[in-house]
Order: structure tokens, then sequence, then C-alpha cells
């Protein structure tokens, strides 16, 4: 398999960024982009990839995060794939691209569930910092979700607290 150059990747970058900013307007390509993140608003979608870096992993068999360690990052695969292990379970899932993986662990402070290793030589990932999601992605989740208390407020109702369209910490 052929290696990436670093402008390679960042025109790949750069074309995907477009390509999400053009479709997040029809709401079509984000919708399988972001599949594994079904709670994210197109608004918060495209302050995801606006906020986020690329990160080539070079080595096949490079681990990208560790079972246990605290959840400071969440990826989407862009090219390559990445094998999910458990310790108790083994081998979980294979994430392809537009496949996802931290989310969870990231937004709720916990710690990461499994172990990711890269299993091609390179795989690319998009990369979106804690700090990066707390202070872009955050505010239009809690924005939105006022929005939403109001209309259901207006109809005479309250959402479920169950029911809001992201659990924040």
């Amino acid at each position: 398999m052929m290696q990436r150059s670093d402008e390679d990747v960042l025109e790949i970058w750069t074309e995907l960024k477009r390509e999400v900013e053009v479709d997040i307007k029809g709401d079509t390509y984000a919708g399988n982009f972001f599949r594994d993140f079904p709670h994210l608003s197109p608004d918060a979608q495209r302050a995801f990839c606006l906020n986020a870096s690329v990160k080539t992993v070079h080595a096949s068999g490079a681990t990208i995060e560790v079972q246990g360690a605290t959840g400071e990052r969440c990826y989407i695969v862009l090219s390559g794939s990445v094998a999910v292990l458990n310790e108790e379970a083994g081998a979980l899932d294979m994430l392809k691209p537009s496949r996802g993986f931290g989310e969870p662990e990231m937004r709720e402070g916990g710690t990461y569930t499994a172990t990711y290793v890269a299993q091609d030589s390179p795989v690319v990932l998009m990369v979106l910092e804690k700090k990066d999601f707390d202070r872009r992605i955050v505010p239009i989740i809690e924005r939105e979700d006022v929005v939403k208390q109001r209309e259901y407020r207006s109809i005479g109702t309250n959402i479920p607290q169950n029911k809001c369209c992201f659990p924040l910490p």
C-alpha cells in the first residue's frame, strides 16, 4: 500500500471539510459520517469538523488509545481500519472509515472501555480534543437544548430529563 504524504493528508482533510460544510446544509453526507455521534446536530457536526485535527498513524499495530485511560479525545476513522480490543472480551469490532470512537468517554469524563489499535499503515483519523469539544461544541448543544425546552413549554409540556438531545456532564 502506498504511503500518503503529509500534503496528501492535508488535501484529503481540506476536501473533507469542504464536503462536510456543503453537505451538512443538505444533511446528506453528515448523516453517514457522524453515524456514531447521532446526537450531534448539523451545527455541532460542522463545529466538530472545523475544530478537529488530522492524525496519521503510520505503523500497523500501533496503539491509538488504551483501555482504562482517561477519555481526552474522540476520533473518526478517515482511512484505514482500527481494531477495538477489550481486556476481558477480546476483539470487539473493526472500525472502518466513517466510524468513530471515544466520544462517550470524552464527553462524560470517563475512561476508554477498549484499546484501539491501528490495523493498516497508515490509518488517518479525525481527532477532537476534549478542550475543543467543551469550548466549541458544548455551547451549541446547550443552546439547542434551551430552544427545544422553549418549544416544548410553548405547547405546555417539558422535555423529560432523559430525553434531552444530548446528555451533558
